[in-house]
């Protein structure tokens, strides 16, 4: 169970008796106790745009004009949680879609980044989302998407959904 009210959450889905929850919708790069950040960002697409739901235009995390990879993109919790799924959705506009990534969570700060799903061969298609499920029974207190390629020289991503079960 949680050490916080799940409240807060937004209630997205029944998985058999489990709720579900994903992230808040992220406005700023802190916001709650939740903190978005990224290796780079350009001015205007900041790591918190990859977390803000907004699946119109260019509003979404990008990491800018110069060669970018290997980049990351990571959310911070309020509290720990179990991980269900990770939802990802390419950029919907000028598309700078990644190719190759890591899942990775850790539990603190001081923890090392443990790798739980492998992305390979990610479809280059404008506003593609694919969701990704997470074997795991582990609550974490940090996500983060290590990407290792991409089909251009730079990467966006349109949004990033984590479902949490209780």
């Amino acid at each position: 169970t949680h050490t916080k009210e799940i409240s807060s959450l937004h209630l997205t889905d029944f998985a058999e008796y489990h709720r579900v929850y994903a992230n808040p919708v992220m406005t700023s790069n802190s916001m709650n106790g939740w903190g978005a950040s990224a290796s780079r960002a350009n001015s205007g697409n900041e790591a918190y745009k990859g977390f803000n739901k907004d699946m119109t235009g260019e509003n979404c995390w990008w990491t800018g004009s110069n060669p970018s990879y290997p980049c990351w993109i990571s959310l911070s919790f309020d509290t720990l949680y179990k991980i269900r799924s990770v939802e990802i959705m390419n950029e919907v506009a000028s598309p700078e879609n990644f190719r190759n990534a890591l899942i990775q969570f850790r539990k603190s700060e001081d923890d090392d980044w443990e790798t739980l799903y492998e992305i390979k061969n990610r479809p280059n298609v404008t506003a593609y989302i694919e969701e990704y499920l997470i074997e795991n029974d582990t609550p974490y207190k940090e996500f983060r998407l290590f990407i290792t390629s991409s089909h251009a020289s730079t990467v966006s991503i349109q949004n990033i959904n984590i479902n949490f079960k209780e």
